[in-house]
């Protein structure tokens, strides 16, 4: 597995030094003494906490006829406390309460403002310190797998381009999966800065690798509020790589998922603006990345894999990924089908007209690039 090339962490210490906090190094949970405020939706559910913190000893606050409730916390406690909280309330009561942890004061003033957040957030937040720890440390190794042009007879054997697929690694570099990785990310709103470092990280890997071909390197719309400052990083990270910009395609991940296309569409220009290309992923998974198309316009699409599977099988996944391919074509963008797990599906897809194939049955991903 290839790991990030100097052996550090992945930021800028001069182009970091003017972004926005959210966008730059993992916030970290306080877990000194202070105080804990929390605003519960309704009044049973501050009977509840009100009772259960009482029976374990913390002495509890009404503090705005009510409204809220206040108690002073102990260092080291609040760890604690949230496992508390969370086995008394149901999840949409974490969801609908707000919290709000002031280290080592006990009145709020109007800066505090930013840092109140829902409780489930908060708890995910609390319990985060070794994703930040992941993140600023830059433990994000690259695993890299192949994608193949597709030919008109035989066995793909000329690579395209090479995904880069990020994984982690804790204090004892042992693996941290993917799917946890971000998933924690998004409940603890930690996503801006590890999708912010899982591009660089990409990047940097796939110098130092020696990948010749195209590169894809995914990242998520919703960790990118304005392209322009979110992700200039990005941009003088592949300038330090040496690599030519035009090489590069950045892969929207949960294509399907986009519910602000115009802003999607603001982001793929400033990509493109600078020199990259770009592409979606799960086209043909319900009707909104479909729909996309005309408008957004990338070089590249993955048709979702779930028309891919089985496609031998099923007659009429033939024609939905025929139809795919004959609007992608008249759009002049490249199709790639991924998920090929045997010969059949590839023999499927090279029949309803797609440019390119990725998945098991042809390569896994590997810490090097394909050499054939």
């Amino acid at each position: 597995m290839v790991r990030p090339f100097d052996g550090g962490a992945l930021w800028d210490d001069e182009l970091d030094a003017d972004i926005c906090p959210t966008c730059g190094k993992a916030r970290r949970p306080r877990k000194g003494a202070g105080r804990l405020l929390l605003w519960p939706p309704l009044g049973h559910s501050t009977e509840k906490i009100r009772s259960l913190l009482g029976k374990k000893g913390y002495p509890v606050e009404a503090i705005e006829d009510g409204r809220c409730i206040g108690l002073d916390v102990e260092a080291g406690e609040i760890d604690r406390l949230c496992i508390y909280l969370n086995g008394a309330l149901t999840g949409l009561e974490t969801v609908d309460t707000n919290a709000l942890f002031l280290e080592s004061r006990t009145v709020p003033d109007f800066g505090d403002i930013a840092d109140v957040r829902p409780l489930n957030r908060f708890i995910a937040f609390n319990a985060s310190d070794w994703l930040g720890d992941l993140i600023d440390s830059g433990r994000i190794d690259s695993l890299f797998q192949p994608i193949f042009r597709i030919p008109e007879s035989g066995a793909p054997t000329e690579v395209f381009a090479h995904e880069c697929l990020a994984r982690g690694r804790d204090a004892e570099n042992r693996p941290v999966a993917p799917g946890f990785m971000f998933s924690t990310a998004v409940d603890a709103d930690l996503l801006f800065p590890l999708d912010r470092a899982a591009r660089a990280a990409a990047v940097r890997n796939a110098a130092a690798a020696g990948i010749e071909t195209n590169i894809f390197i995914n990242f998520t719309p919703s960790s990118v509020y304005d392209p322009a400052n979110c992700l200039r990083n990005t941009v003088t990270v592949v300038e330090d790589s040496g690599l030519p910009r035009d090489r590069f395609v950045f892969e929207v991940v949960e294509s399907e998922q986009v519910r602000d296309v115009e802003h999607l569409a603001g982001i793929l220009a400033f990509y493109r603006r600078n020199g990259f290309r770009v592409a979606l992923d799960d086209v043909g998974a319900g009707y909104a990345s479909l729909n996309m198309l005309p408008t957004l316009k990338p070089d590249f699409v993955k048709i979702d894999r779930e028309l891919v599977s089985g496609i031998d099988h099923d007659p009429a996944k033939p024609v939905i990924v025929r139809g795919l391919c004959d609007i992608a074509r008249e759009l002049g963008i490249g199709v790639i089908a991924e998920g090929i797990e045997t010969e059949a599906e590839l023999e499927g897809v090279r029949l309803a007209g797609a440019d390119y194939a990725q998945g098991y049955h042809l390569a896994r991903p590997s810490d090097a690039p394909w050499r054939g």
